[in-house]
């Protein structure tokens, strides 16, 4: 089954402290290309991560999103414990009259500011411990999963469309070779009129005749671009049905195929079958079109 360059997927985790979703998108591309946009707690984990995507995304262009959003703490009020409250006051009231009368608002204030200072907000760390990072991988893997799934499917409708342009050559191309012998013995009816029109024909020796006309047909003779094209179409269908990733192989029997349409394009010198040729042509345009979105 084919796979698509394009896909997408997305999950979300809850770590201790925080709500992550993570998303993976990936479009076409010569190359694997993998950007990712993470937080800086999560910068250490890139090149990790990076490996971890490599091995599931094989080519394309991948573009990873990471958002960590922190959980609201819970308020609560601190409680006293009255004891211990009145056992430092009365140390330190103690202390104070030693060293100089003190106003107990004075204290208090100290007192005060003293839990203030203590009380503020925790620094925000440069990195987050194992316990925070191990959701965050399960749910990458999970992403790219989802990502691949989307790929798949993609892949599948890609390869009815290729399949579908595949047919019409080969139909075209059936009616190239049931056209082929009218043809040629119309091009011969062709050139005896014309030289019986300028009455050269009996002056002529029919031997000579023959074979010139035999050279001259041999240069329009399309039977070994008919044979490789169908040779072409068959290993096409082959690679479609049994490999995988197939997307640059595929490319290259097209160029093929290409090729050899061109041929008989040029050597036609037939107005019906010229319009297969055009047909053809158009369903290769196709395919191309399609080839460079398969993996």
């Amino acid at each position: 089954m084919l796979h698509s360059m394009t896909g997408y997927g997305r999950a979300t985790c809850t770590t201790p402290s925080a709500q992550v979703t993570v998303t993976v998108q990936s479009l076409n591309a010569k190359t694997l290309e993998i950007n990712f946009r993470l937080p800086k707690l999560l910068g250490e984990q890139e090149l990790a991560w990076r490996k971890t995507v490599a091995a599931v995304l094989t080519r394309g262009k991948v573009n990873v999103g990471i958002t960590y959003e922190p959980l609201a703490k819970a308020t609560t009020v601190p409680q006293i414990d009255e004891a211990a409250f009145v056992s430092y006051y009365q140390q330190l009231d103690r202390l104070a009259a030693q060293v100089r009368p003190v106003a107990d608002n004075t204290l208090f204030s100290l007192a005060i500011q003293a839990v203030r200072n203590g009380g503020g907000q925790e620094a925000t760390p440069d990195t987050l411990p194992a316990a925070e990072i191990a959701p965050i991988a399960t749910a990458l893997e999970q992403a790219l999963v989802a990502c691949q799934s989307t790929r798949q499917e993609e892949g599948a409708v890609l390869a009815e469309q290729l399949m579908s342009c595949h047919a019409t050559i080969q139909q075209h191309l059936e009616q190239v070779v049931a056209r082929d012998p009218a043809r040629l013995a119309q091009t011969r009816a062709t050139l005896r009129s014309r030289l019986e029109e300028l009455e050269l024909k009996s002056g002529l020796d029919e031997n000579r005749f023959e074979q010139e006309l035999i050279y001259y047909l041999e240069k329009l003779d399309i039977a070994e671009e008919k044979v490789r094209l169908n040779q072409h179409l068959t290993y096409f269908d082959a690679t479609l049905q049994q490999e995988e990733l197939a997307g640059k192989k595929l490319g290259f029997i097209v160029q093929e195929m290409g090729r050899e349409i061109n041929t008989i394009g040029s050597k036609a010198n037939d107005a019906a079958m010229q319009q297969h040729v055009v047909q053809m042509k158009d369903a290769l345009g196709q395919m191309k079109e399609q080839l460079a979105n398969v993996l």
